[in-house]
């Protein structure tokens, strides 16, 4: 019943904070922009020549994509080095909006501020990147040390069949999907007690997240299962989407251009809503805490006032 309650107004919240969803996928695509466009201006100086998109759209030329590789062997360092600084800044961008996005999924945050959302963006930019960095380290270190052993129970002995081997690796997958849900949730209730106006230090919030979470796993693990569930057959849908999609003229282009950022703003979407259903559950958690230890007092008081003789 928990889970069904924390994933409804969840869903509510973040259709809510629609507006919340379309900025941060604004500023993402206009962090993209700063990559694209130099991609795009060495691709016309190297062609001079629209024709050769047209070629490899209708079909593929492998004269083409030879010439292409070519080039972009000059350009690799350039371009590996821009990657990474776009995802970089794009976890950082991601990190800033969550603060806001955090708060405007609050059960008593009613009409959605602009100016409130970037206020407190700012206001939270550090602590939850503090949270996040705790949480990472976490995350790799845990995955390193399974993967360790593992790897050690694989080598260890004879050598295994090839599906003993696949079992074994697809076992290994779900542990550590399972284990990358569990942190997530730390994450997350983490930065949900932060910005319910509390504001503890950083190590106080990812100990309530850790507390959270294994206080209520059999609801909390779930219910992170299933909004894991939704937004990996989201992606999966997309990709497919956009792998039978095959564009031959502007507009087409321009259609799908706007489709992708449709598609995009969804998985935004689709991420409030995970933030605003552990909200959510943080808060009916924590109002059912605070429910028991009123009547814990209640009881307290009327033993004080009519002792046992």
């Amino acid at each position: 019943m928990k889970i069904i309650y924390s994933l409804k107004t969840g869903f509510q919240r973040s259709v809510r904070s629609w507006k919340a969803a379309l900025i941060i996928t604004l500023a993402l695509l206009f962090l993209i922009s700063f990559f694209i466009i130099p991609f795009n201006g060495v691709l016309k100086s190297s062609f001079g020549s629209s024709a050769v998109a047209d070629e490899l759209v209708e079909n593929i030329n492998f004269d083409i994509i030879t010439d292409l590789s070519n080039i972009l062997k000059n350009f690799g360092s350039f371009f590996s080095s821009g990657i990474l600084l776009l995802i970089t800044a794009g976890m950082i961008v991601f990190t800033f909006f969550s603060g806001g996005l955090f708060n405007s999924l609050k059960s008593e945050q009613g009409k959605f501020s602009v100016a409130q959302f970037f206020r407190t963006s700012a206001e939270y930019f550090w602590p939850f990147l503090g949270i996040s960095v705790i949480v990472g380290l976490l995350i790799g270190f845990i995955s390193v040390f399974l993967t360790g052993i593992i790897m050690g129970i694989m080598l260890a002995g004879d050598p295994v069949s090839n599906s003993v081997t696949r079992i074994i690796s697809m076992v290994s997958v779900i542990i550590l999907i399972v284990v990358t849900s569990v942190f997530f949730l730390v994450a997350d209730y983490s930065r949900a007690h932060y910005s319910a106006g509390k504001k503890p230090k950083i190590f106080n919030s990812v100990g309530y997240g850790f507390k959270m979470t294994f206080g209520s796993f059999s609801s909390s693990v779930p219910m992170m299962f299933i909004l894991t569930i939704v937004q990996i057959m989201f992606v999966w849908m997309m990709s497919r989407l956009f792998f039978i999609w095959k564009p031959s003229t502007g507009p087409a282009l321009f259609l799908m251009f706007l489709a992708s950022q449709f598609m995009f703003f969804m998985r935004i979407l689709l991420r409030s809503w995970r933030y605003a259903s552990v909200t959510s559950m943080m808060e009916s958690l924590d109002k059912k805490a605070v429910s028991v230890a009123g009547v814990r007092e209640n009881d307290i008081s009327i033993n004080e006032n009519y002792p046992l003789i």
